[in-house]
């Protein structure tokens, strides 16, 4: 700390300020990955409903029933 106490305080800032950066970096990289997570998995739901009907019909409806009467509020 051969710095005067302003240039100390201003590297300080600088590495908060990156620090935050990167942060934020990861925060978005990781919310990307999630989204692509969701999105497979609903194109997978999709898919499986195109192919059973019947059964993803069945399944909604027993979901719904359970839910119902849990009586969630």
């Amino acid at each position: 700390m051969s710095g005067t106490p302003g240039e100390t305080s201003g590297s300080m800032a600088n590495e908060a300020r990156d620090t935050a950066g990167k942060l934020l970096d990861a925060e978005g990289n990781v919310l990307n990955q999630a989204s692509g997570s969701a999105g497979e998995v609903l194109d997978q739901i999709g898919d499986y409903v195109r192919q059973q009907p019947f059964s993803a019909a069945l399944i909604a409806l027993g979901i719904g029933y359970i839910i119902g009467r849990l009586r969630i509020i």
